[in-house]
């Protein structure tokens, strides 16, 4: 509505007809007009801002370059007092050093003694232990913390007996066979114990203490 009114008033002022082609190429060029102009403007404000933001850059630069020089003289000012400080201290430890007492020069072929040093490391415990096996005694001497297993691998190794099984996850080592003779499912088994008792776990898990008897019975097991 408001472009055909303005158009009744552009055909009353030009005194003619306008046409939709007329129209359209009439409405076109203002669109131009007002495009262009409004780039132009566009482009000039960028130019007004861009100005500006280089002349604060320039003045923030030259503020920052007069301050520095203005520092500098005061800078020098205090590390020539700090270096004249410092000259007395030199002066004193230089006389300190000629003043001191100079150490016996080590005469030819005599030995330096030097100081013992202490030693931290304690001997490795040992303790005691008895292994039967069906009434044949074994003794040895184990680290503490071993357990029964570890026992039987020192004996093993010493040539003193002979032993198998098989490890199984969570559960520890399990004897099969001592000095040739192997469980019989249906029959005797090797059971151990410790002081005369059943090993409440395996032997794996059986911590020695000092003076233990464990012992290995053939027997026919109870459960």
């Amino acid at each position: 509505m408001l472009i055909d009114n303005f158009f009744l008033r552009a055909e009353r002022q030009f005194g003619c007809y306008l046409s939709p082609a007329r129209r359209r190429v009439f409405c076109n060029q203002r669109i131009y007009e007002f495009a262009t102009n409004t780039m132009n403007m566009k482009m000039k404000t960028l130019a007004i801002i861009f100005s500006l933001s280089l002349l604060i850059t320039l003045a923030s630069g030259m503020a920052i370059f007069l301050a520095k020089e203005k520092n500098q003289p005061v800078i020098s000012q205090q590390i020539g007092t700090v270096e004249k400080q410092a000259e007395p201290v030199k002066a004193t430890s230089a006389a300190s050093e000629k003043n001191a007492t100079p150490s016996t020069p080590l005469v030819r072929g005599e030995k330096k003694i030097e100081q013992p040093q202490a030693i931290s490391a304690l001997a490795e415990e040992k303790i005691k232990a008895v292994m039967l096996i069906n009434g044949v005694k074994y003794e040895a001497e184990v680290k503490a913390g071993s357990s029964v297993y570890d026992l039987m691998n020192l004996l093993k190794v010493e040539n003193k007996i002979s032993f198998s099984g098989k490890n199984f996850s969570g559960l520890g080592f399990f004897v099969e066979e001592i000095n040739g003779l192997k469980n019989n499912p249906l029959a005797e088994n090797w059971i151990y114990y410790v002081n005369g008792n059943p090993a409440p776990v395996g032997v794996s898990y059986y911590k020695i203490k000092n003076n233990d008897e464990i012992e290995w019975k053939y027997e026919k097991s109870n459960f």
